[in-house]
């Protein structure tokens, strides 16, 4: 069965997520260098990505409404932007007022629209490339692009090594700390934190950082969303193995068999 190589970055250049579902033929488009001297307000100053889908154009306004409400689930408070094609290039949409003719030919040239088109608009300064990925998601499952008898996978490469953690005002590891930086010492000498790139990897041999398992194996022939409904013996929410009867208590002969001590402090 072949895979598909990504980096990180290209991962979330076309897909917003560095976890794609490549079943889904939609990409992303980077259209924030079209916008760069936009006057409309909420293009202005952030990443704008786009989402072009074909010959979506007579879908009812319900439709879109209910896509926008997805849009605010998620966390995008003004919903989504969008306008359809016409056959005779104009578009129709909120949003088509707001933009400049030059800004209208632009978009023609970069999305590849046609008649019947629809593009879609994600814009923010720090979560563009999150929601993006989100409505691409919803956009295939809504559409019914997705092929559920299909596999393709993919291996994903050249993470950060770092990321910034708004809840912790500071970098953090976007892996785990048993990582190897691209560059060596040299690179955390020289780049910034969120230039150096890893190498990374998970487990031991013999799978060497490459194992899907059984149990994800189950969760795709299945068709779920967790590995939960696959797991043999799920962990409850509070980390207990109820089979196991784990965590438990440990008998003192068990302790000295693995010549662990248990001191009381105070």
């Amino acid at each position: 069965m072949p895979f598909t190589r990504l980096s990180y970055k290209e991962s979330m250049e076309r897909f917003g997520t560095d976890k794609p579902d490549l079943r889904n033929p939609l990409e992303l488009i980077d259209l924030s260098d079209v916008f760069e001297e936009t006057t409309f307000r909420p293009f202005k100053g952030v990443t704008v990505k786009g989402i072009v889908v074909k010959g979506i154009a007579d879908k009812s306004n319900s439709w879109f409404n209910e896509l926008g409400d997805y849009a605010k689930s998620i966390g995008m408070a003004a919903g989504i932007g969008y306008f359809k094609v016409n056959d005779d290039m104009t578009f129709v949409g909120p949003i088509d007022k707001f933009l400049s003719d030059d800004e209208r030919s632009d978009l023609i040239k970069v999305g590849k629209l046609e008649g019947g088109d629809v593009i879609f608009f994600i814009a923010d300064r720090s979560n563009a490339y999150k929601y993006a990925g989100l409505i691409r998601d919803e956009l295939g499952r809504r559409l019914d692009l997705i092929d559920k008898n299909e596999f393709k996978f993919c291996i994903v490469k050249d993470f950060p090594m770092f990321e910034w953690s708004e809840e912790d005002d500071m970098y953090i590891f976007t892996h785990n700390p048993f990582s190897m930086p691209q560059g060596g010492m040299e690179a955390l000498t020289t780049k910034k934190p969120e230039e150096v790139l890893a190498y990374q990897f998970d487990g031991a041999p013999p799978h060497a950082g490459m194992a899907p398992g059984i149990d994800r194996m189950l969760m795709l022939l299945l068709d779920t969303d967790s590995i939960r409904e696959t797991v043999a013996f799920p962990l409850t929410a509070s980390g207990a193995d109820l089979m196991m009867n784990a965590p438990g208590d440990v008998t003192e002969m068990q302790l000295r068999e693995v010549h662990i001590k248990v001191r009381e402090t105070k």
